[in-house]
């Protein structure tokens, strides 16, 4: 009876590996499923085939996992070389391109095909750029300037004439009695400093003040 009963477990393991080792040969071309099916087959197809008194159906099961595994394993690799290539290839393209897009329209009546391109808009880097600058020596109210980008820049160099130098900047928003921002040099401060003022974009001037100064000069970037 004990036999008996091991018989048929036998052969439940070579039904089950068959119908896996079938299943892999026909989903191997599934990337993964295909072969987890096959090694279902190839696992119960070997036990089967060492415990079966008769192992036609385990030993069947186990060739057709060994098979099927073998397919898939060959479609896998094959899958992510392709994939590689076309990442490559698009890649490459896309830099020979240098923006530009090409769309081809057919004509029914005519048969033909025409291409259009349409060049890309990028967006260039944004860079500090000369605006303008001032000079003198005493006191002074500058000329208006206009800021085109969210951030500009002063680059003020002061020649002192004594320990007591100083040189103030204010920064005023046109038709505005309250500046935006304030700076001073140390006192006898001789030699060059900047400042990058965040107020935005808009029109600007400046309100100089200099003592015991030989001469200063002040020059203005703009950031767009």
């Amino acid at each position: 009876m004990i036999k008996e009963e091991n018989k048929n477990k036998n052969s439940t393991l070579g039904t089950i590996s068959l119908i896996f080792g079938i299943l892999g040969l026909i989903f191997c071309w599934v990337p993964a499923f295909g072969i987890i099916l096959a090694i279902v087959a190839i696992i119960t197809g070997g036990i089967g085939f060492k415990k079966e008194e008769k192992f036609g159906l385990s030993l069947a099961g186990l060739i057709l996992g060994l098979l099927s595994f073998a397919i898939g394993l060959i479609l896998l690799i094959t899958t992510l070389a392709l994939f590689g290539v076309a990442s490559d290839l698009i890649s490459e393209d896309s830099g020979d391109n240098n923006g530009i897009i090409s769309l081809e329209t057919s004509d029914s009546s005519s048969n033909s095909i025409s291409t259009t391109t349409i060049p890309t808009t990028t967006t260039p880097s944004k860079s500090w750029h000369d605006l303008t600058s001032f000079s003198g020596s005493g006191d002074k109210n500058t000329d208006t300037f206009n800021i085109q980008g969210s951030k500009f820049k002063l680059i003020y160099i002061v020649k002192g004439d004594n320990d007591y130098a100083l040189l103030t900047l204010s920064v005023y928003e046109e038709d505005s009695s309250f500046p935006t921002e304030m700076i001073m040099t140390d006192i006898g401060f001789t030699g060059s400093e900047e400042t990058i003022i965040y107020d935005g974009s808009g029109t600007y001037y400046l309100d100089i003040g200099a003592a015991n100064l030989h001469s200063w000069s002040v020059k203005v970037e703009d950031y767009y």
